[in-house]
C-alpha cells in the first residue's frame, strides 16, 4: 500500500533550502517556530520514503556539506538548551505560562532532529557530508547515550501519571519518555557513521574505538538491561 507524501521533491527542496543556523535567544520565537515546522516536515517525509521503499529524496536533498552542518548545529544547540536554559527557566516563579506546548517544542525539537539524522544517515551520502561535523555528532550521541544510562536507578521510581503540567514537570516528562524514546536512536546513528568506512574521517573511527570507548559504554547498556527496555 503506497503513503501518501506530505512534501513533492519541490516542495521539499525549498524546505532544505531555506534552513538557516538559529540564535540561542531566538529559540521559540516565530522563525525559529518556523523551522521547527520544517524540520517536523522533512523527518515526517523522510519516515514515509523509508518505511515505503519510494525515492528518498529527502535523504538525497540534505546530502550536503552546507545543509548538513546546519542540521548538525541545530542539534547541538538544541542540547546546550536542554543542558543549561532549561534548569534555569524551570526555577524562575515569573516563568508561568498558559499553556506549556511552546515550551515543550522547544525540548521536542531535538527529538526531531535526532529522529531525521537516523533516516538519512542510512545513506553513506549523508554521512560523507556531515565532514568535519561528524565527530561533533558523535560525541553528543555519547553524551546522549551517557545519560540515558545514569536515569537507570531514577526510572525505577518513575510515575507518569503523577505528573501535571507544569514547566517543571513538563521538562521531567520529556527526559523520561521522549529523551529515552529518540535517545536510543543514537547507538543506530552511531552504527551507519561506523559502516561508512571511508566515507567519514579516519578520526571519527578513532573517536568512536579509542578515545570515547564505544564498545564499553554499549557492554555497560547491555549489563544494565538499556534503561529504554521496559520489563513486563
Amino acid at each position: 500500500m503506497d503513503s501518501v507524501e506530505l512534501l513533492s521533491f519541490g516542495e521539499a527542496e525549498i524546505i532544505v533550502e531555506n534552513l538557516n543556523f538559529s540564535k540561542m535567544e531566538k529559540i521559540g520565537d516565530r522563525e525559529w517556530k518556523k523551522q521547527h515546522e520544517y524540520l517536523i516536515r522533512l523527518n515526517q517525509q523522510a519516515q514515509i520514503n523509508a518505511q515505503s521503499n519510494t525515492t528518498e529524496f529527502v535523504t538525497e536533498l540534505c546530502a550536503n556539506k552546507k545543509t548538513m552542518k546546519i542540521i548538525i548545529h541545530e542539534l547541538l544547540s538544541c542540547e546546550l538548551w536542554r543542558q543549561r536554559v532549561i534548569p534555569i527557566i524551570i526555577k524562575t516563579k515569573q516563568f508561568n505560562p498558559i499553556s506549556t506546548l511552546p515550551f515543550y517544542n522547544t525540548l521536542y525539537n531535538e527529538a526531531v532532529i535526532v529522529n531525521l539524522l537516523e533516516t538519512i544517515l542510512f545513506s553513506c551520502d549523508a554521512c560523507e557530508a556531515l565532514d568535519d561535523y561528524t565527530i561533533d555528532l558523535v560525541e553528543y550521541c555519547y553524551r546522549t547515550i551517557s545519560f540515558l544510562l545514569s536515569l537507570s536507578t531514577e526510572l525505577e521510581n518513575f510515575k507518569l501519571d503523577e505528573l501535571g503540567q507544569t514547566p517543571k514537570q513538563v521538562h521531567y516528562r520529556f527526559i523520561h519518555t521522549t529523551l529515552l524514546e529518540y535517545g536510543a536512536k543514537c547507538i543506530s546513528i552511531v552504527r551507519y557513521l561506523s559502516e561508512a568506512a571511508d566515507r567519514v574521517t579516519l578520526d571519527t573511527h578513532s573517536r568512536i574505538i579509542e578515545k570515547l570507548n564505544f564498545p564499553q559504554l554499549l557492554v555497560e547498556l547491555i549489563d544494565n538491561d538499556c534503561p529504554w527496555i521496559k520489563q513486563g
